[in-house]
């Protein structure tokens, strides 16, 4: 959830990046993104992960490694992908990538 706060919008041709000090967390990742798309931001850059990911749930305040194309977001293909080159750990991160997305080819995201 907190990655995906901190992820950069890009919008009419600027980019802004979420302060998420000043934001209230978010029940859940669904309402993350709801909340991002009312910005009137074209587009999301977030962090995915290409690899055979569960995204099972986690207790709160726990990281995962999310492939936000599975269940339970079932996000369409990215526009664009970047490696992020994260090998420093041993490969278990090998797979992160940023995601490009625009909002209008986004599901409808029920909270």
């Amino acid at each position: 959830m907190a990655q995906t706060l901190l992820s950069v919008l890009v919008s009419f041709g600027t980019i802004e990046k979420i302060n998420a000090s000043a934001t209230r967390f978010p029940r859940n990742i669904f309402q993350a993104l709801s909340n991002l798309r009312r910005t009137g931001a074209n587009y999301l850059i977030t962090t995915t992960f290409l690899g055979d990911r569960s995204n099972e749930d986690i207790r709160t305040g726990e990281w995962r490694a999310l492939n936000l194309q599975r269940p339970p977001f079932q996000l369409p293909a990215p526009l664009a992908l970047i490696d992020e080159r994260c090998h420093h750990t041993d490969g278990i991160y090998a797979d992160k990538r940023l995601g490009l997305w625009r909002f209008a080819d986004l599901p409808a995201f029920k909270t």
